[in-house]
């Protein structure tokens, strides 16, 4: 009999989102609108990592009220979220469930919500504005949402990379996904399953 063991992810999983929360009030900055310091920045680096389904739903419902905080200041009109405490707001993720949770009905509000794509190339980040020419006006450029889904970025990921090493990294990893994500194949067996000639 085995006991004393727990699962280290749910731990870490719950960490994050007691801290998610503490980060979230501290943002809020009181527990009244005059206590609410004014021309915030916020940054949000990938807060979901380890969590369960529930608290991921939980983080990006409290990430999208602070997007409407922060869009507050550029449109007029009622606002749905109260507060106009965030000035600008900048999210990172690799999650691409987390990302479709906060950016679904931001298409819209392009005028102040834009997409950069971090990328790492031999050793080398860079960052590149997500956009594509205006398909209803040719001389124009728009913004885009550049993640689809974890298939669809990993695609685009191998286009961009000319470097062997990441290029084989990133091979390995639209296999696994076609074949383990899409396809329900046994992971133990997959190197013979895709190797085997019958």
């Amino acid at each position: 009999q085995i006991s004393g063991i727990t699962d280290t992810n749910a731990i870490e999983g719950e960490r994050n989102f007691i801290a998610f929360l503490y980060f979230y009030h501290l943002v809020r900055g009181g527990h009244a609108d005059t206590d609410v310091s004014k021309d915030k920045i916020v940054v949000i680096d990938d807060p979901v990592s380890s969590m369960d389904s529930s608290s991921l739903f939980i983080v990006s419902a409290l990430v999208r009220e602070m997007i409407e905080i922060c869009e507050n200041n550029a449109v007029g009109g009622d606002p749905v979220a109260k507060g106009r405490f965030i000035k600008q707001i900048f999210i990172l993720t690799h999650n691409t469930y987390f990302h479709r949770e906060i950016t679904y009905n931001k298409v819209k509000h392009y005028l102040y919500v834009n997409f950069y794509l971090i990328s790492k190339v031999d050793n080398k980040s860079s960052i590149r504005l997500c956009a594509k020419t205006n398909p209803d006006v040719q001389t124009e450029q728009i913004n885009y949402n550049p993640v689809q889904n974890s298939y669809a970025s990993l695609w685009q990921e191998y286009k961009m990379v000319n470097s062997p090493i990441p290029l084989m990294n990133v091979i390995r990893r639209i296999l696994e996904y076609y074949f383990l994500q899409l396809c329900g194949y046994d992971g133990a067996a997959l190197r013979t399953t895709i190797l085997s000639t019958d």
